[in-house]
């Protein structure tokens, strides 16, 4: 069995938030890791089901993703880099700030069903996580937040998408131009 197999079937045998986030912990210290996840720096949708998502999860060097929430439960583990979260509630205004976690290589994070949050990587490097989702993801009918207006409307995957691809262009831009 390949190592990214093992690592699906355990999580799947989990069950809970809380036994999947030991389960997590458990492969964050092991060696096997970086097999089950790929060595590139290129998010990748690991397991989908009705009841379970996994993802290996890259952020772009200093990108930030909208506010945005997942309504399931969710197991977030920075295997490499910085991931800063900033927490929100709802509010008349649109969202309030209510907190924030930042979550380090090794550091696992336990995100409620009701979770409204951005994400930053604030390093010039890639950050990679395994995010593990109690419910299929990509089904869900989450929202995302405009960061300015913070206006709510339907999480769009292909907005999102084409924001990181923006952004990774005008990261190479800087990089081609010699200019930081």
């Amino acid at each position: 069995m390949t190592a990214r197999a093992r690592l699906v079937e355990e999580v799947q045998e989990a069950g809970t938030q809380d036994a999947t986030a030991e389960v997590v912990g458990r492969w964050l210290r092991d060696s096997r890791l970086t097999e089950a996840l790929g060595d590139a720096d290129a998010g990748e949708l690991l397991y989908r089901s009705d009841d379970l998502t996994i993802v290996k999860v890259v952020v772009l060097p200093r990108y930030s993703f909208y506010p945005h929430d997942h309504r399931m439960w969710a197991v977030v583990a920075t295997v490499r880099g910085r991931e800063e979260n900033v927490f929100f509630e709802r509010a008349d205004a649109g969202l309030e700030r209510v907190g924030g976690r930042v979550f380090g290589e090794g550091d696992i994070g336990l995100l409620a069903d009701d979770v409204i949050h951005t994400v930053t990587n604030p390093l010039p490097a890639f950050t990679v996580g395994l995010h593990v989702y109690g419910g299929d993801l990509l089904a869900a009918g989450a929202s995302e937040w405009d960061p300015r207006t913070h206006d709510e409307r339907p999480y769009d995957f292909e907005a999102e998408a084409a924001r990181k691809a923006a952004w990774a262009a005008e990261l190479e831009s800087v990089r081609s131009s010699g200019t930081q």
